[in-house]
């Protein structure tokens, strides 16, 4: 069984592992390279987290408006991924790409994910009184 490589769609960005202070953390599963392409983390149409985020901190929060990260930085949020990588056999490979992000399909044992666990203690240690927030619900 071959194993493809599905890295993160954010992985070379700056953003993906924040740089600014940070007061609330929202660690997530997975956006692979290679699907909807998306400005920021919950980006999709479909997602409510920037609306339930606005609503929360008065704001109001669009991935895709240009003082968007302005804002961000401003109320001290970030997103981050748990997970950086996937490999996948081929045969799975069209279910990680473009099918809805599933967690059930990164969430099992079929596939081989790498975890930025360690950068994201580094971000908890590097920020006093973080609250962390854990985004993947059922999965």
């Amino acid at each position: 069984m071959k194993l493809i490589p599905h890295n993160h769609q954010f992985i070379n960005e700056s953003f993906f592992f924040p740089d600014w202070e940070v007061k609330h953390l929202f660690v997530g599963t997975f956006n692979p390279g290679g699907g909807e392409s998306v400005n920021y983390y919950y980006g999709r149409q479909k997602n409510q987290t920037w609306n339930l985020l606005s609503k929360i901190f008065c704001c109001d929060f669009n991935p895709n408006s240009q003082d968007f990260f302005t804002l961000l930085k401003k109320k001290k949020i970030a997103c981050v991924d748990m997970i950086s990588q996937l490999r996948v056999s081929e045969d799975r490979s069209d279910r990680i790409i473009g099918k809805g992000y599933k967690d059930i399909e990164i969430i099992n044992g079929s596939v081989k994910r790498s975890y930025n666990t360690e950068a994201i203690k580094e971000i908890i240690k590097k920020n006093k009184n973080i609250k962390v927030y854990t985004t993947w619900g059922n999965g």
